[in-house]
This record gives structure tokens, sequence and C-alpha cells, in this order.
């Protein structure tokens, strides 16, 4: 047994028991910088503006005749919405790291009292959770990896 304790292995398995999950959590999130901005953008260019869903997969909404005359076409009959009109929305987007978990949140005001509006739009489909848990369990590999 001696000779097992002067193992790496040993010791990696020594240090994997006294870590704690929210400590991998805290630690993914801090050394892989693009993680925040890769989230906002699995909402805003995947769900948002290429699918016009929210984390449901629900369309928001699909623009009208009235609204491709009031935009002059930049914004046609049927299409769906994008919520990226003058990209005051986009740009307030903003994550919020927990201890086990993350909120994302944005500057919402203007549209709230619409009919279509819900915070599911700022959440992420099942695709999308998909690709964010990929991306945290590299995460905590890389943290594991990092234990002595």
């Amino acid at each position: 047994m001696t000779m097992f304790k002067d193992t790496i292995l040993y010791k990696r398995l020594q240090a994997i028991s006294r870590i704690e999950e929210s400590t991998a959590w805290m630690w993914t999130f801090l050394t892989d910088r693009n993680l925040k901005a890769d989230i906002i953008s699995l909402i805003q260019k995947n769900q948002l503006e290429d699918k016009g869903v929210d984390e449901d997969g629900e369309v928001i909404g699909y623009y009208s005749a009235l609204t491709e005359q009031i935009s002059k076409g930049k914004k046609q009959q049927g299409e769906h919405f994008t919520l990226n009109d003058s990209g005051e929305f986009f740009k307030s987007f903003y994550i919020t790291v927990l201890k086990d978990s993350f909120v994302v949140n944005a500057d919402y005001a203007k549209m709230q009292d619409q009919d279509w509006w819900s915070e599911n739009i700022l959440g992420l489909t099942d695709e999308s959770i998909e690709v964010v848990k990929t991306r945290i369990k590299e995460g905590f590999i890389n943290y594991l990896l990092q234990l002595d």
C-alpha cells in the first residue's frame, strides 16, 4: 500500500476527494473566459436571430404586413422576431454566476408590456443546454487535471 501512496494516481484521487462541486463550477467560469459570451451567443444568435424562439423552442412572434411597411422592408411579413432591432437589447445581456447555477438577464423594460414577451426568451433551449453542459464538463475535467 505504501507504494501506491507514492503514485500520481493516488495523489489525484486524494485531491479529487477534497474538492467541492461549487469550486469546480466557479473555476470553470473564471478560467473559460469565453463561456459567458458563448452562452449569450447561443441565445442571441442560435435562438433569437436564427430561429426566433424562446427556451421552450416556441416562436416568439412573426412580423406583420404593417411592420414590413413601417420598417420599409427591413422586417419582412412572416419572418420571426429577432429582438435585435436597435441592438440595445442584445448589448444589455449579462450572466450572473451563482455557486451552482447561472442566471441570464438583460434590460427588457421596453418589451415587458408586449403580449408576446416572456422571460423564457432569456433562457436556453434543450439544444443550447447540451452545448453548455459539454463546456462545463470540459471545465470540470480541466479543473481536476490541475489539482495536485
